[in-house]
């Protein structure tokens, strides 16, 4: 398979705690733009998570985004958990990104890329992606299937990087189209459609964003020749590349229960559960269902407004803390979330 692409890589971001006594990353943020409606260059930032990270943070109090800079260190942005957008039927979660940025930094120094919506997977009944071939301008529709490769981009717990981020990939192939599956918060069980995907996910890969890969053949011709008096294309070779798309985040894992009397490996009680390497994957058209959603498009529509109000000064893209969307114009704009969207109750994270 080709290499993952380094921008890719640059759209995750780590989600981090404070103990106590220092942050420490604990889960994965994944960087996602959306076109402001009736613009044609402003961009609404995100960050997107799964929905039971932000429940697990509530203890901690601040969740704070932690986001790589192009000096080579990174900067932790505050948030508060309830200003997380949480849907009440799946597991994902979202907030919008135009933070305060502290003296010294603007959004340029961020070493990171905001994924586009519109290079999504699509949902159900067929979840495909619609694909346009730049070198043909030829448009094609891709339906990931049982036994497509994927991979995902999220935080190793165990080494996940002292100076800045360090994301790693994992890869796996697809086990089921998306289909019910329940998920477990302290006894509180959330039915939810989601794909199971084979590979291992552990405690911190939740919230990190899968790409399925879907191989195609590109044909190499050599120049128009003439042969027999006819102009024809001479096909030198078939490679095999792959078209990459976002189809889903992380959201939990399968165990196998262990047995003290016939699985030997248990007899010491060490281990109590095996990973069965068999994750939970919510589909990508959660995320763009709350990004499109009559609260995220209000809020989208007071950017505008204030982009208008602005035209002298840069777009929100490059604009400096002191014309940054404040955090009176966040907490104006997300009040009619608030009322009609809650969270579920705190729980056990899930992977």
């Amino acid at each position: 398979m080709e290499a993952v692409p380094l921008d890719y890589l640059k759209t995750v971001v780590f989600l981090s705690v404070n103990d106590g006594a220092k942050t420490k990353p604990c889960a994965t943020g994944f960087l996602v733009n959306v076109l402001v409606e009736g613009t044609n260059d402003l961009r609404a930032h995100y960050v997107v998570t799964a929905k039971h990270c932000i429940d697990k943070a509530r203890s901690f109090g601040k969740l704070y985004i932690r986001v790589n800079l192009k000096n080579g260190s990174f900067h932790e942005f505050p948030t508060n958990p309830d200003d997380w957008i949480c849907p009440i039927n799946s597991d994902v979660a979202l907030i919008p990104f135009h933070p305060q940025y502290p003296k010294g930094i603007r959004f340029t120094d961020l070493d990171c890329v905001f994924y586009n919506s519109t290079d999504f997977v699509g949902g159900a009944p067929d979840y495909q992606y619609v694909y346009r071939d730049t070198s043909s301008s030829k448009t094609h529709r891709l339906i990931p299937r049982v036994g497509h490769g994927v991979y995902f981009l999220g935080l190793f717990t165990e080494h996940y990087g002292q100076g800045r981020n360090l994301p790693i990939a994992r890869f796996g192939n697809i086990s089921r189209m998306p289909n019910d599956v329940t998920l477990e918060w302290s006894g509180i069980n959330l039915s939810v459609i989601a794909y199971l995907v084979e590979f291992h996910s552990l405690g911190g890969h939740s919230g990190s964003p899968v790409f399925f890969l879907y191989p195609i053949n590109i044909q190499n011709t050599s120049p128009l020749q003439t042969i027999d008096g006819k102009r024809i294309d001479i096909l030198r070779s078939v490679d095999t590349g792959y078209v990459s798309a976002f189809m889903g985040i992380v959201s939990a894992h399968y165990p196998i229960r262990g047995n003290t009397e016939t699985d030997y490996e248990n007899l010491n009680g060490l281990q109590k559960d095996l990973n069965s390497g068999i994750a939970v994957v919510t589909p990508s058209c959660a995320v763009m269902e709350l990004l499109m959603g009559e609260d995220m498009k209000e809020f989208r529509s007071k950017l505008r407004t204030k982009d208008k109000s602005q035209q002298a000064t840069p777009i929100m893209d490059i604009a400096e803390s002191t014309n940054s969307f404040t955090k009176q114009d966040f907490e104006d704009a997300l009040k009619r979330v608030s009322r009609r969207i809650k969270p579920v109750e705190p729980g056990k994270e899930q992977s």
